[in-house]
């Protein structure tokens, strides 16, 4: 599937503003306003189109400059009350880490505004997941896909705490907090681990706000995984993996060259920063750092896995999920990039054989072993996709 001449413009004029090279970027004369507008919420960038589009150019200025008010007004309400719940966990000893979003916007460019969010991710210790997501619940936040029955609000609590990752909103506001529980060991989705990351961690602070996170070589490590599990699916998370990649090189570099722990299965880190290059190349931005380059050239298959990214980045959220419409590309892209051949197997297996959190969420109230989910799995995807197919995407199968 070839990029639409809105997103591929969306993403030469995204570039040129955050200081890369990119391709022509001259408007299609077949641009379509409204495919832009929809391209641009698709891939979080509303804001960054209206301070990045020239101002001579025939377009709905005022569309956008609303769009991007009211993006910012959400963002400063998150800001808020995220700044409010790390207080609450600084004074109960809750060790936190802010990761992404915000945290990223400041360590990149010095204000939080500067990308686009809609949530805030906080990482805590796994063994203080119970106590945030009590605290979380004292300070007035909801479960977002959850619902509290008659039940013991004790075994309740429990019960969903196994999932370590728990979505929040404000009552009667769409500011919403991710908390996500985390091992000493392993950050999940990164090659070390919580205590790790804590000890190295950073303060980073603009806008009015200060945030603790990780280290500036470890998050970009963490947003580039992050990117490729979803396939690099929207423009902000290559942008933001391309910025982090190239601002901090010698952190990155030392980074990749550490020995990997055997009991990291997930993304080789390496392997995705080789097929993160070529996946830049085919978008035409640039311009890599070398070691990018020389990383692409030693993985013979990097290009062949940046067309399947460049493919699922062609597709972003227009239909079945935010992953892109043909499966068969990411379950390729991602088992070319696992590590280990028993976890490689599992993410092909992909989204059919493993639970996640929308199942366990929406099926929370079965009252049934965690591991109950690994047999109902197949049940739940069919039922999901044939939903998906006949009554249209539903909103909140937003991950």
């Amino acid at each position: 599937m070839s990029i639409d001449p809105e997103t591929r413009w969306l993403t030469a004029l995204g570039a040129t503003y955050r200081g890369f090279e990119a391709g022509a970027q001259a408007m299609p004369s077949s641009l379509d306003e409204a495919r832009l507008l929809d391209a641009a919420s698709r891939h979080k960038s509303v804001s960054l189109l209206y301070h990045a589009v020239p101002s001579d150019l025939p377009l709905p200025y005022e569309e956008l400059k609303r769009l991007s008010s009211s993006r910012r007004a959400v963002q400063s309400w998150i800001l808020n009350d995220g700044s409010a719940v790390l207080e609450a966990f600084e004074r109960e000893g809750v060790r936190a880490l802010t990761v992404k979003g915000p945290a990223l916007a400041i360590q990149l460019w010095g204000n939080p505004h500067e990308r686009e969010f809609r949530d805030m991710d906080i990482l805590v210790p796994h063994k203080d997941f119970y106590r945030a997501v009590r605290l979380m619940l004292d300070l007035g936040f909801v479960c977002a896909d959850y619902q509290i029955r008659d039940e013991d609000f004790d075994s309740w609590l429990r019960r969903i705490v196994k999932i370590r990752h728990l979505a929040f909103r404000k009552k009667g506001l769409p500011v919403y907090l991710e908390i996500h529980g985390r091992s000493p060991s392993s950050l999940g989705s990164a090659p070390f681990g919580f205590d790790e990351a804590w000890n190295t961690s950073v303060v980073v602070s603009g806008g009015g706000y200060a945030f603790r996170t990780l280290e500036p070589g470890r998050h970009a490590l963490y947003v580039l995984i992050h990117g490729a599990e979803h396939s690099w699916c929207q423009l902000h998370w290559v942008l933001d993996s391309l910025a982090m990649l190239t601002k901090y090189e010698p952190e990155v570099q030392e980074q990749l060259a550490r020995p990997i722990p055997a009991s990291y299965t997930f993304l080789d880190p390496k392997a995705t920063a080789a097929v993160f290059a070529g996946l830049v190349e085919r978008l035409g931005l640039g311009p890599l750092p070398e070691y990018l380059i020389e990383l692409k050239c030693r993985k013979p298959d990097a290009g062949v896995l940046a067309i399947l990214a460049e493919r699922n980045f062609a597709d972003a959220g227009l239909s079945l999920s935010q992953i892109g419409a043909n499966r068969r590309h990411r379950v390729v892209f991602l088992r070319g990039l696992t590590r280990g051949a028993y976890r490689q197997y599992l993410r092909s297996a992909g989204d059919f054989f493993l639970p996640n959190d929308l199942d366990l969420q929406a099926f929370s109230k079965w009252h049934l072993p965690y591991l109950a989910y690994f047999f109902l799995r197949p049940f739940l995807f069919v039922v999901r996709k044939l939903k998906i197919r006949l009554l249209g995407k539903d909103v909140n199968v937003h991950l």
